[in-house]
């Protein structure tokens, strides 16, 4: 079996960037509608069109999702999300189990992309971390969307983890936004895909994205000087769940 998947595993790939390139061409055809129609309202029917496909994305490819911790997040509440982030395959479990509004902060390199930077332009806040002014733009508009009972979606690592590590590096971000709106950080943790793809893989194989929401940690009173303990608190939090439950570290040891 392993010999005969491995034949056809290069198909499998292509099938699976294929799937996603025809949601991108429906996402370009209905996100302006959508936008036009319902304006600010949009997000909630974008959000939904997002979970649907990821759910298609998921039958069409033969992957399962295996979401837990739902108990842990409580309705009208908004949340500074902060997810795990190893592979291309985050999207998909970030699109299929964050059933709450959220908006994601992305870098502003996206935003040049063609085509994909509209996109990600409708459901996230740009910044360039390069750039003072643009961090506290990004804040200001971060903090009215808490504000407005929308979470935020921050993968506090920056980018992919390309390296065997559980987690790289926490950057200070999610953390300061949280403290300065007083919002609190809901953990995510995404499971199983860098067993799965690898960060700079297109080839994939079959299996099941799980998602754990953690039990929320709480920011009130907390100032900027307590950035550091915050991130190392959460930074041990979600790496003691990763190694584990993911099937990448479970199969090393």
């Amino acid at each position: 079996m392993n010999t005969l998947f491995k034949i056809i595993q290069p198909f499998y790939s292509l099938w699976a960037v294929l799937v996603f390139f025809l949601y991108v061409v429906f996402a370009i055809l209905w996100t302006p509608i959508l936008v036009a129609v319902y304006g600010k309202k949009a997000l909630v029917k974008i959000m939904a069109y997002y979970r649907g496909w990821a759910y298609l994305w998921s039958y069409l490819t033969l992957v399962k999702y295996d979401f837990k911790g739902y108990e842990n997040i409580l309705e009208g509440q908004s949340y500074v999300i902060t997810g795990s982030h190893s592979s291309t395959l985050d999207m998909f479990a970030c699109a299929g189990a964050i059933e709450i509004p959220f908006v994601t902060l992305a870098k502003a390199e996206l935003k040049k992309i063609p085509i994909m930077g509209y996109l990600f332009g409708v459901a996230s806040i740009f910044v360039d971390r390069s750039n003072e002014t643009s961090r506290k733009k990004s804040v200001e508009e971060m903090k009215k969307v808490l504000n407005n009972g929308i979470s935020i979606l921050i993968m506090p690592e920056g980018t992919r983890n390309r390296t065997e590590a559980p987690l790289k590096e926490f950057q200070n971000g999610a953390f300061r936004v949280a403290i300065e709106t007083q919002t609190p950080i809901l953990p995510m943790v995404i499971l199983h895909c860098r067993a799965m793809m690898k960060a700079d893989s297109l080839v994939m194989k079959p299996g099941t994205i799980g998602v754990k929401f953690l039990p929320p940690i709480p920011v009130d009173g907390l100032t900027e000087a307590d950035i550091p303990a915050l991130k190392a608190k959460v930074y041990k939090i979600m790496e003691d769940v990763i190694l584990k439950e993911d099937s990448y570290f479970q199969n090393k040891t």
